[in-house]
């Protein structure tokens, strides 16, 4: 097994940085996401790792060894790709033996290898078959098959799922989380899809322009983004952006919110107080609001509904306050009228506050 090192990596392409000063390390067995928009520098880091793209400057390392001038096949790493990128004149079989052959292996040792991945991932009697003869998902478990028989130290998934219906990748994603955790290899995804990120990584790696924003658990990463991109790439429906303002009255701090004064708890209080910043985003997500009990309390929202949504568990529904959008989650089923207006409370525990000039969170 491996440790993978990232030092300080840098890619440009002409004089446009793509991955920008890269450190990060990922543990031994570790399964850890890069997530980010298209576009964000992702792809291109895992390809340095596999050594198809060369770097312009930093180092990698994999279990303590330097891979930067490493040609791919000496790397000890497998990739499998979004295309699955199968031979389509050979079988099932021979796609999972061919690493294999190339390195010299024995027959014996061949079959034995390919028939145990091949049972692992339930295609065993699909060896004869060509890839033309495969559904989508059966052609990643061949690709990830592949990868599998050669043991490698690190395993490298770019986007893997992106071609399946939403059924079947929801299906492979929940094998591949299996595969790994039996296996027990180091494991570096790519996605750009939040939830794969959130429900397969020990830990995720935000990424925007070629720059980590955050690594943390997917839990942290949820309750504790540390700046307004993580707040909004993760989570579905998107964390709520709230213009606020301070007001410290006989030494305790309110927040002025669509409209409503509201105290903060102690907790925030102090997180105030060691700012200097009266004008605040506040970050609420869309089910910590929750329909008020009695609208004429004090702390209580009135929004008009824009449009309601009924996920058979949940009910969206996206509402409008003064031109300000606000996106509501309900436990449950519920159904409001365009312009209805309606009565909200919030979880004030769970607001998050962000500097409104720079979008970072107030610690």
């Amino acid at each position: 097994m491996a440790a993978i090192v990232f030092d300080s990596v840098c890619k440009n392409y002409g004089a446009k940085p793509v991955v920008n000063n890269f450190s990060l390390t990922v543990n031994d067995r570790e399964f850890v996401v890069f997530v980010g928009p298209s576009g964000c520098g992702k792809s291109t880091t895992l390809r340095m790792l596999a050594g198809l793209e060369a770097i312009d400057s930093g180092t990698i390392a994999i279990n303590g060894r330097v891979v930067n001038d490493v040609p791919p096949k000496d790397r000890d790493v497998a990739m499998v790709f979004q295309n699955y990128a199968l031979y389509p004149h050979m079988t099932v079989f021979d796609n999972m033996a061919a690493s294999l052959r190339w390195r010299g292996a024995d027959r014996a040792a061949i079959r034995e290898k390919v028939l145990a991945a091949a049972k692992i991932l339930q295609i065993d009697e699909l060896l004869d078959r060509r890839p033309h003869q495969l559904s989508g998902g059966q052609k990643q478990r061949v690709a990830m098959g592949r990868a599998i028989v050669r043991q490698p130290a690190v395993f490298l998934m770019d986007e893997p799922l992106s071609n399946l219906d939403a059924k079947l990748r929801g299906e492979v994603r929940t094998e591949i989380i299996k595969l790994q955790r039996n296996l027990k290899t180091t494991t570096v995804y790519v996605t750009h899809d939040q939830t794969e990120a959130m429900t397969m990584g020990d830990r995720i790696v935000v990424i925007r322009d070629g720059v980590i924003q955050q690594v943390a658990d997917p839990l942290t990463l949820y309750l504790s983004p540390q700046n307004t991109f993580v707040a909004g790439f993760i989570g579905a429906p998107a964390m709520n952006f709230l213009p606020a303002e301070t007001q410290w009255i006989d030494e305790f701090c309110w927040l002025n919110l669509l409209g409503v004064k509201l105290a903060l708890p102690a907790g925030l209080q102090s997180v105030v107080a060691r700012h200097p910043y009266r004008q605040l985003t506040v970050g609420i997500r869309p089910e910590y609001f929750r329909l008020a009990d009695d609208p004429s309390l004090a702390e209580t929202f009135s929004v008009r509904v824009v449009l309601s949504e009924m996920l058979g568990a949940d009910t969206i529904v996206h509402c409008d306050h003064n031109d300000q959008s606000v996106v509501v989650k309900l436990s449950g089923q519920f159904s409001f009228r365009s312009g209805e207006v309606v009565h909200l409370s919030v979880d004030k525990s769970r607001i998050n506050l962000f500097a409104a000039h720079d979008g970072n969170l107030l610690t």
